[in-house]
């Protein structure tokens, strides 16, 4: 997850250094499917995620995330449609990009706790 955020905040950068056109109304689109496909991804996981591993946990980040991109992805390509610039669509990705590696880190450490005391109960 959080190389695909670090992709991300690169690839963001890349394009408020110099914006490419947008086809908005496709973008849009593929956005608003991504956006249905997550909500149902994530309502599948979430009542495996609340009694479950961490693989479970870190694939209904996953899809939060993925679903927050949508949502921010829209939010920016409306704006830019609307006013006609291109650059908030890239905010947009940087925003997302520090949102993901958030939830990157909270899942690293809170699995590093269970792995240090599963350390602990196996001894050599």
């Amino acid at each position: 997850m959080q190389i695909v955020a670090v992709i991300m905040a690169i690839e963001s950068i890349l394009r408020l250094i110099a914006p490419l056109p947008i086809k908005f109304y496709d973008a849009i689109f593929v956005a608003i499917i991504g956006l249905i496909v997550n909500g149902i991804s994530a309502l599948v996981l979430h009542h495996k995620h609340e009694h479950s591993d961490h693989n479970i946990k870190a694939a209904y980040l996953h899809v939060l995330a993925d679903g927050l991109t949508s949502i921010t992805a829209i939010i920016a390509l409306l704006a830019g449609m609307y006013y006609n610039y291109y650059s908030f669509d890239s905010i947009s990705g940087i925003i997302s990009s520090l949102v993901i590696t958030k939830w990157a880190v909270s899942l690293i450490k809170s699995s590093e706790s269970e792995l240090i005391e599963l350390k602990k109960e196996i001894k050599y």
